[in-house]
């Protein structure tokens, strides 16, 4: 799984090559620094891991309804369409969805997210996003055809709002700041792909992206809640991109960042990052953020033991702070079931062999 997100963050960097480069800062009034808020008391998890397919192994993992696997095949095999569905209980395989391929209707790998009920996919590979309604899979079964819509530009991520598409601009930003002459977010046709109101967010933003971003849209407040992954910062845009709020650690104003290696990923001198946010979902109610909350080191290595799970609602406030009371895993992948308040991830060990577990609160 890691090498299949590096291999995208490189291809990110390398179509990021801008000559202007600026280093704004937000207004004052408009930063919330974490250290200041009230923070939840930390509910601790331990986990439990689940069955996966003798068939399709080694894919990655996501859960609906507590009911619902579904399983993107990372590992290319030919025989298997991108994402397939099985019923979690017994394993049986329910239907195949987008078969592989460079075709109008294929995919040749894909980064896919939750939000809302749908597994939002973006392949990097093609430049083609889609939105799979899990409810509409198991209606149709393998009927179910998704349209799938080409895009001419690179992306970080994206959401579909109507008959429109909202996607953040890769080249906007690389690890040496902001072009402020290129847009930030951009509405696209979501049939066409083609960009027919070009956006441009306000430019009272983090500076650095040596790695990706991911957003999603507040359906109660319209806006935009943006993730700058590997860095300790959210976003709140309202409807029309203008920067309204901001949280981010105070610790990391004070950290010096230099550029490092062929591809200049911006690392800070002493070595060491300050705590971080990397991958997310969405539900009806809340986005769940995973917060590393400790150092990553350049040489590699990386201390996982205060990671957890971030709530926040759709007034912009952190609800709750979740735990893992096991440190070994890592680089994990989020599914949530609001009904139930169950909460599923993906995680891969150093071999890339990946697991599905089930969280468990942990009562000791």
């Amino acid at each position: 799984m890691k090498k299949l997100i590096f291999c995208v963050l490189a291809l990110c960097l390398y179509s990021c090559q801008n000559n202007k480069h600026i280093y704004p800062s937000p207004d004052i009034d408009k930063i919330t620094y974490f250290e200041d808020m009230q923070m939840p008391e930390v509910e601790i998890y331990k986990l439990q891991q689940l069955p996966t397919p003798e068939d399709n192994p080694n894919g990655a993992y996501f859960v609906y309804a507590d009911t619902v696997l579904i399983v993107e095949d990372i590992m290319g095999n030919p025989e298997h369409n991108v994402f397939t569905c099985y019923n979690l209980n017994t394993l049986d395989s329910i239907a195949g969805i987008i078969k592989r391929g460079d075709g109008p209707d294929e995919m040749i790998g894909a980064m896919a997210i939750f939000r809302n009920g749908n597994l939002d996919v973006y392949d990097v590979t093609c430049n083609t996003i889609t939105s799979l309604s899990v409810d509409s899979i198991l209606n149709k079964k393998d009927e179910y055809k998704p349209y799938l819509t080409h895009i001419d530009e690179l992306i970080h991520d994206f959401v579909f709002k109507g008959d429109t598409v909202i996607v953040s601009n890769v080249s906007y930003v690389n690890g040496f700041g902001v072009s402020p002459e290129v847009p930030n977010f951009m509405a696209l046709s979501s049939k066409t792909g083609q960009s027919f109101n070009k956006t441009v967010a306000n430019k009272e933003c983090f500076p650095f992206d040596a790695t990706n971003r991911s957003f999603f849209y507040n359906t109660k407040l319209d806006q935009y809640f943006e993730i700058w992954v590997s860095f300790p910062v959210i976003n709140i845009y309202d409807k029309n991109f203008e920067l309204i709020k901001q949280y981010k650690y105070r610790n990391y104003e004070d950290m010096i960042f230099e550029p490092v290696g062929k591809d200049n990923m911006l690392w800070p001198k002493d070595g060491k990052f300050a705590s971080f946010f990397y991958k997310a979902c969405q539900t009806e109610k809340y986005f769940y953020v995973i917060n590393n909350n400790s150092p990553s080191l350049m040489s590699g290595e990386e201390d996982f033991t205060n990671q957890e799970i971030w709530c926040f609602d759709y007034d912009n406030n952190l609800k709750r702070r979740i735990k893992i009371n096991n440190p070994e895993v890592n680089d994990f992948l989020l599914s949530v079931n609001e009904q139930t308040g169950n909460i599923y991830l993906c995680s891969a060990n150093s071999e890339e062999e990946t697991f599905l577990y089930k969280l468990i609160k942990d009562n000791e």
